[in-house]
């Protein structure tokens, strides 16, 4: 994830891309998918935090759903309002909920480079998208 997208947000999620990036340049792919996969659920809470929506991708305990049901709210499928998201962000969830979910889950499934290449452009303007709705970046940065 080009330091560019991600630096003067939060520190919290410049820590998260830190650490994606750099399991990716270790070899670390299955590392990365699961990085990855928690910068854009942080991005998804922090977007509907910000629009003042929050109860709408809560549970009744009040936290948050999971990230599969977290996609489907932010596409804004089955009658949810969704986020303002392109379609290649929207892919990209879908992507990245699949892999993620087989890196952290499947046994048997060892993420390659490959599978982060494929996706990276468009996980990387999803990552723009949701920083922009989030308005996470502080003012000083909108140029870089």
């Amino acid at each position: 994830m080009p330091e560019a997208v991600w630096i003067d947000t939060r520190d919290y999620i410049e820590k998260v891309c830190r650490q994606l990036n750099g399991c990716f340049a270790h070899a670390y792919y299955d590392g990365a998918l699961v990085m990855l996969r928690r910068l854009l659920e942080t991005l998804i809470i922090e977007a509907y935090d910000h629009l003042n929506r929050r109860s709408e991708i809560d549970d009744s305990g009040g936290n948050p759903y999971m990230f599969g049901k977290l996609v489907e709210r932010a596409k804004g499928e089955n009658t949810h309002k969704g986020l303002s998201i392109g379609r290649n962000t929207k892919s990209a969830l879908e992507e990245v909920k699949k892999l993620g979910d087989r890196s952290a889950h499947d046994r048997r499934f060892n993420a390659c480079p490959a599978d982060l290449t494929k996706i990276q452009v468009h996980v990387r303007a999803g990552v723009q998208d949701l920083i922009g709705i989030a308005s996470l970046k502080r003012s000083s940065s909108t140029d870089k």
